[in-house]
């Protein structure tokens, strides 16, 4: 059987195992070679290793809010800069 046309469905579970295994004690291998040695694609391993649990990104830490006012003088109602041209000849024809 060629493991290289293979879809995440018709890996084996032994196969699966070894993929799994390899991701978690390997965390610095990218997948591309991971999946190299197995013969599947990047793709597979990521679906393989996200499936049992493996995750390779860190938590995002949660932005600190800005203290200050809650819009910027520059700004106008609905965030459009206020020194923009259509603005001003807007301005300039009402009064």
């Amino acid at each position: 059987m060629d493991l290289s046309q293979t879809t995440p469905k018709a890996i084996t579970p032994k196969l699966k195992q070894q993929i799994v295994g390899m991701a978690r004690d390997c965390p610095t291998m990218p997948y591309g070679q991971i999946a190299k040695r197995f013969g599947v694609s990047r793709g597979t391993v990521s679906r393989v290793a996200t499936a049992a649990g493996v995750l390779r990104r860190q938590p995002q830490q949660a932005r600190a809010r800005s203290i200050g006012p809650t819009r910027p003088e520059h700004l106008r109602d609905g965030g459009i800069i206020a020194d923009d041209a259509q603005w001003r000849a807007r301005q300039q024809r009402i009064g």
